[in-house]
């Protein structure tokens, strides 16, 4: 004899279908660490650029002093205040009275005679003439004996708060014309190709989860009943 049974006698896999289907439609491609360190060093990549592009339109187009947040910039051009600061670094320097200058400060001051050549030097000692007008005596880091001569109030530019290495080789770099077309080639060559490879890896997970979905979705379309036969 040949009876059809009802499925509703058996366990149901309609409840844990929904749960499993509802779990793969939330289930979509999230950014990653490498993503979002890649989205970063876009970003810090523009930053940088921006930042060159103000120093370069000050020092080129305007004719000033590269300056942000009330900071001076040079670029280090000897060896002298070595193992401080380096050749080729970039120099912060704050514009100070000299009556705030003290011993062991490095300043930056125009060299008598010549007001265009700027020297940063350690303050080693402070002297006060007959008139009350204040005199430093400056030596290098790297050098034995003090500066020939001493530096009056008046020749100093600020004192050196500090710097950054290598900084002052990439500042001259794009100011020269290569340096200025790659400054803007180069971070929006590599951020487009961030963006465009963000976005293929992107289109192959939802690809991938829909054919998925599709997938299970037939097999979970079979019929929930089921036919016995009892013997």
């Amino acid at each position: 004899m040949k009876d059809n049974y009802s499925s509703s006698s058996l366990p149901s896999r309609s409840s844990e279908a929904s749960a499993r289907q509802e779990k793969r439609v939330n289930k979509r491609p999230r950014l990653s660490g490498l993503k979002f360190l890649g989205k970063i060093f876009a970003a810090g990549l523009l930053m940088l650029a921006l930042v060159l592009s103000f120093f370069l339109v000050q020092s080129s187009f305007a004719g000033g002093i590269p300056s942000l947040a009330g900071y001076h910039m040079y670029i280090v051009l000897s060896g002298s205040m070595s193992p401080a600061f380096d050749t080729g670094s970039l120099a912060f320097v704050r514009p100070v009275q000299a009556e705030e200058v003290a011993v062991g400060d490095i300043i930056t001051y125009k060299s008598s005679g010549d007001s265009e050549q700027l020297t940063s030097h350690r303050v080693v000692e402070i002297h006060k003439d007959d008139e009350g007008s204040l005199n430093f005596i400056t030596r290098g880091d790297a050098n034995n004996v003090n500066d020939p001569l001493p530096v009056p109030a008046e020749n100093i530019v600020g004192r050196v708060t500090g710097s950054i290495p290598y900084a002052g080789y990439l500042l001259s770099f794009v100011q020269t014309r290569t340096g200025a077309a790659l400054l803007i080639l180069l971070p929006a060559t590599l951020i487009i190709l961030i963006e465009l490879r963000n976005i293929y890896r992107y289109i192959l997970a939802e690809q991938k989860i829909k054919s998925k979905e599709v997938y299970q979705g037939k097999e979970e379309g079979e019929p929930s009943q089921v036919n016995l036969q009892k013997f």
